[in-house]
């Protein structure tokens, strides 16, 4: 006995029949879409957005090259202002000024020298550098 079931006439008429009414279910459905994103101008947000993407990741490289830049800009300066430190050092001029006669650094005045230079921790008076920004 064979179990062999071949479709008959009408069974391949229904499963024709089954795939044209999916695909034009598919076409209606593909077609209704389109009218809903045009109507809800979901497309144009969709460009809208892509081209903000774009314009940000141009502006997070260029921040980027800036940073980078900056950096190098700023290590050159330290290495600068140590070679000027360590020059000044070796030929004494940052240890010229009076200390003893300058301010405290508690902000004492009463004893200081008019016109002697203040000093604040890591400040050397008479010494080229801001004192804000001490070398170490």
């Amino acid at each position: 006995m064979r179990a062999v079931v071949f479709l008959s006439e009408s069974g391949l008429e229904a499963l024709g029949t089954f795939f044209l009414a999916l695909g034009i279910i598919i076409l209606i459905f593909l077609i209704c879409r389109e009218i809903v994103c045009w109507y809800w101008k979901i497309n144009i947000r969709i460009a809208m957005v892509e081209e903000t993407n774009s314009i940000l990741q141009q502006q997070a490289e260029q921040l980027n090259q800036i940073i980078i830049s900056m950096q190098n800009q700023y290590a050159q300066l330290t290495n600068i202002s140590q070679m000027i430190y360590a020059a000044g050092v070796k030929s004494g001029m940052l240890y010229t000024a009076n200390t003893a006669s300058a301010p405290s650094q508690t902000g004492n005045t009463a004893n200081a020298t008019p016109g002697a230079a203040p000093t604040a921790p890591g400040y050397i008076a008479g010494a080229t550098q801001n004192p804000r920004y001490p070398v170490s």
